[in-house]
């Protein structure tokens, strides 16, 4: 949107309510200008989140070890070995243990 075509419509706006088009000040058109730019950006915004894709969890290999009732043991594919496995018990209570495995050769497990 132009400054010249927004002026007009704030002179359009203002004549219909008995407001002189010279009352208008330019810092209001710059005002409302800034405000209409702030709001034409929050609706892109809206819009990409609105149609986003819900990322990708658990991208690990992993291969379930033993299972009882909800709980599970699995043991996740690495490149490195060590002699001592590693057991890794996640804050059951608070979060879900598949945040520590978002990025694919960048996972906390």
């Amino acid at each position: 949107m132009g400054q010249e075509r927004f002026a007009d419509v704030v002179e359009r706006f203002t004549g219909g309510f008995g407001v002189a088009a010279d009352a208008v000040s330019a810092e209001s058109v710059k005002q409302w200008q800034e405000e209409l730019d702030r709001n034409a950006r929050r609706l892109v915004n809206l819009g990409r989140l609105a149609t986003a894709a819900e990322p990708r969890t658990g991208q690990t290999p992993r291969q379930l070890v033993y299972q009882r009732n909800k709980s599970r043991l699995y043991r996740y594919e690495s490149g490195r070995r060590h002699r001592t496995p590693l057991l890794f018990v996640p804050n059951l209570g608070i979060s879900r243990p598949y945040i520590f495995d978002l990025l694919p050769g960048g996972s906390f497990v």
